[in-house]
């Protein structure tokens, strides 16, 4: 059964100015298991999602799409100006086609709205239902804090745009059962989607306070857990970062791919697995993962101060990461050394092409190579 969201019995008002809420809440809850919902263009001029809510509109139902007429990388959609989850599916099997979403931000400052949370826990407190086999295609996210939210596994997102959000693609872990059982969070597919302006404010006189460490850094365009060994089978490949004051990856990395990504005038670093955990910090020596034939074009020096975060260390840092290959990257213009690893076993670092490395080396003359590979063995 398809659901017109235009359909008279809901009252929707074809007005980007009226709380469309309780209109659109109703037509979500008709959705049963195995259903659509149809939202229809309205014609209005200009570009822009036209539906608006205030409050966070949940709908448990489970193998359902929600969709619209394709226009570019996304269709019509919803917007708010308010601090909410848009919209939370505590279903699995939830699909999203050419859906515009737009929140509160601006492009001097962060949003507090969010966009889609898929979240099964209130289903049940066991790990079953870190399940969700939920996959987002072809939408488009305008001034979004968290533009994706998924608490456990099997989420698949491609070809969306992510424009002015603070973090684009999220990865949440909850520990089931009062603390016996850590979710499993895998099989995460991530790929042809393009990042535009994400991260910091692209400017320089944005109130947000700026981290003075990587470690401190909270916005990325693809955000994993870091502390859970059930982390794995993660593939990221083929997406675009441009003009991105923020990061690219954070997150653990076990059985990832993380290749043919291209990065161009931003982004403070490119990957960051950095396993700080004791319980974690050997597991990946069972995984096998690849950072390769990725173009990562930093930002250079001259414009550091212009544009959002004021650091580009490294391209690529792990530690305590292992059994990985990190081949055949092209790496331009970092302030330190472009690969920096440490305590890191197995690592093979082969074909790498690095140009003005080390820019940092014109304010502090301090010499630093293309690689660093401090601690570990058998790299």
């Amino acid at each position: 059964t398809v659901i017109n969201l235009l359909d008279p019995k809901y009252g929707v008002v074809q007005s980007r100015t009226v709380d469309n809420t309780s209109a659109i809440a109703a037509a979500f809850a008709d959705l049963q298991d195995g259903g659509a919902l149809y939202l229809p263009k309205q014609g209005l001029s200009g570009v822009g999602a036209s539906y608006k809510i205030t409050s966070t509109i949940t709908c448990a139902a489970s193998n359902i799409t929600i969709f619209s007429d394709p226009r570019a990388e996304y269709g019509e959609g919803f917007w708010t100006d308010q601090a909410i989850d848009m919209f939370k599916f505590t279903g699995y099997g939830v699909k999203i086609r050419s859906v515009q979403f737009t929140g509160n931000g601006t492009e001097s400052s962060f949003a507090s709205t969010n966009a889609i949370i898929f979240d099964r826990r209130s289903t049940g407190d066991t790990e079953t239902y870190s399940n969700l086999d939920c996959d987002v295609q072809d939408c488009g996210f305008f001034l979004i804090n968290d533009a994706i939210r998924g608490v456990g596994r099997n989420v698949f997102v491609f070809h969306n745009l992510f424009a002015h959000c603070k973090r684009a693609v999220v990865g949440e872990v909850h520990t089931y059962s009062g603390g016996t059982l850590s979710s499993v969070f895998r099989g995460w597919r991530i790929s042809y989607n393009r990042f535009h302006s994400c991260g910091a404010p692209y400017i320089v006189s944005s109130s947000e306070t700026l981290p003075a460490t990587l470690s401190d850094l909270d916005s990325w365009c693809i955000q994993m857990p870091q502390t859970t060994s059930n982390t794995s089978n993660l593939e990221i490949k083929n997406n675009n970062a441009d003009l991105c004051g923020a990061g690219f990856y954070k997150g653990y990395l076990a059985e990832a791919t993380i290749s043919d990504n291209q990065t161009d005038t931003g982004n403070a670093i490119f990957v960051y697995a950095v396993i700080t955990d004791t319980e974690n910090q050997n597991v990946s020596l069972s995984y096998i993962s690849a950072i390769t034939d990725n173009t990562l074009n930093a930002r250079t020096v001259s414009s550091t101060a212009t544009r959002g975060y004021q650091f580009c260390e490294s391209a690529i840092v792990v530690s305590t990461v292992h059994n990985l290959t990190i081949a055949n990257n092209r790496i331009r213009a970092t302030m330190y050394e472009p690969i920096k690893a440490t305590t890191s076993e197995r690592l093979k670092i082969r074909g790498n092409d690095i140009l003005n490395g080390n820019n940092a080396f014109t304010t502090d003359a301090t010499t630093r190579p293309a690689v660093s590979l401090t601690g570990g063995s058998n790299s």
